[in-house]
């Protein structure tokens, strides 16, 4: 399978599975392919950064203890970074 062809797949199964929230063997049913080969594909757009899990935990975690080496400004900062990219429209 070619990049194009191979990412166009990768993102079709990605948008079945959770968007259209169709089980795996649904999938493989509907694209005649093996469960087993969807589930690799899943596993293969999540790592390819086709599919992005994001945990949105900010109602549990506001503050974070700072790393090794970061101050608690620092830590706050990029705490915050991540809230705002997670609340605003891309």
């Amino acid at each position: 399978m070619g990049s194009t062809e191979e990412m166009k797949f990768l993102v079709d199964v990605a948008h079945l599975y959770y968007e259209k929230q169709l089980a795996q063997q649904q999938i493989a049913r509907k694209l005649h392919v093996s469960r087993f080969l969807v589930s690799k594909v899943l596993v293969k757009a999540r790592k390819s950064g086709v599919v992005e899990v994001v945990i949105h935990d900010d109602k549990i975690h506001v503050c974070a203890e700072p790393m090794k080496g970061q101050t608690e400004e620092e830590c706050t900062a990029l705490q915050a970074g991540k809230y705002l990219a997670r609340r605003l429209p891309m």
